[in-house]
């Protein structure tokens, strides 16, 4: 059996440690305003606090002052990894000896570092679940003997079906769904249907993380396939399929920016508050049509459909004035064209 202790340890300032330490204070003031997802300034972070725990360990090793040992419980509140002199020291989730201990070496132009051992030796606290595990999702099978493509299909609007009844615990998960087999039923559960309410429905991901809510039954959405106002051709992503280039007028969405490593429902929302801002400014300059030329990235397919039924819903939209088309990347016998799908209008 083992527990976690911690204890703190009074660092003299060095060169080497004031450079560690400005460096780790910088790497975390840019994290707070790095984009969703992005961990270089966190790894980085995490690497100059092993570095400044190194030295503390070292001169701990060499009998520099440190507090006595304490353990570590699951309900014990986090602690900050050091603290520096010139800065209001952060007292919180410290015990009274340790703050006081830790305020005199600041006084004396100190640096006050924690160390965490994981394994010293004692009882281990248990903490038993107030519920017990979720039971195992029951089998799904597809009806009529389809597979691939088609399985995914069924099942696919199967879970969107129960999502836009509001049957609890049903969701969206998109994850896995082909690209014009999300879109369209989207498109079809998204329409309004008379003396239905609309559903907010909860949408998660394959790695457990969920998105903003997508809206179901609640728009008045028109099968009309008029279009109407200027015309933009845009590929969802940059960088997708060069075919796709001679087709538009630009990107929507920068690859460099969506399609970095981060939970992917952060990815959903941070295509769904760029799109929602680009939509809003080029529908301010009159009736619009784009012909949103698609991949499957499932993160910015439901983001960016997303954003069209707010600016859609909204109440001083006029119908007809934003008009989206999909249309999907195809390659039959070696020969690459796009398809077009159901548009995305009032």
């Amino acid at each position: 059996m083992s527990v976690e202790m911690r204890t703190w340890v009074c660092v003299e300032r060095t060169d080497t440690i004031d450079r560690l330490l400005k460096d780790a204070l910088s790497a975390h003031a840019r994290l707070r305003k790095a984009l969703p997802g992005d961990r270089t300034d966190a790894a980085r972070f995490e690497a100059l606090c092993t570095q400044i725990e190194q030295q503390a360990y070292t001169v701990l090793c060499a009998g520099a002052d440190a507090t006595p040992g304490l353990e570590c419980l699951p309900h014990t509140p986090a602690s900050p990894g050091f603290l520096v002199p010139g800065e209001a020291a952060d007292t919180v989730g410290l015990q009274p000896f340790e703050a006081q201990q830790i305020g005199s070496w600041l006084a004396s132009d100190c640096v006050a570092v924690q160390l965490r051992f994981p394994f010293e030796q004692g009882d281990t606290c248990e903490i038993r679940a107030a519920r017990p595990p979720v039971p195992p999702a029951a089998p799904w099978q597809a009806t009529g003997g389809a597979r691939g493509s088609k399985a995914v299909l069924q099942r696919f609007r199967a879970q969107v079906d129960q999502a836009a009844d509001g049957r609890p615990g049903a969701a969206i998960n998109p994850s896995g769904v082909s690209n014009s087999v999300l879109t369209e039923t989207l498109r079809e559960y998204a329409a309004g249907v008379p003396g239905r309410a609309p559903v907010p429905a909860q949408v998660v991901y394959r790695d457990g993380s969920t998105g903003p809510a997508f809206p179901l039954r609640g728009t008045a959405l028109s099968p009309a396939p008029a279009r109407s106002g200027r015309k933009l051709s845009f590929a969802l992503l940059s960088i997708r399929h060069t075919d796709m280039d001679v087709e538009v007028d630009g990107a929507w969405l920068r690859n460099t920016v969506v399609s970095r490593v981060r939970p992917a429902g952060d990815t959903d929302r941070l295509v769904y508050e760029l799109s929602l801002q680009q939509l809003r400014a080029l529908t301010q300059e009159g009736p619009l049509t784009l012909l949103m030329y698609q991949t499957g990235l499932e993160t910015a397919v439901v983001g960016f459909y997303r954003a069209v039924l707010t600016v859609l819903q909204d109440p001083a939209h006029r119908p007809g004035a934003l008009v989206v088309i999909p249309r999907y990347y195809r390659s039959a016998d070696g020969a690459p064209h796009f398809s077009e799908g159901t548009p995305w209008r009032t």
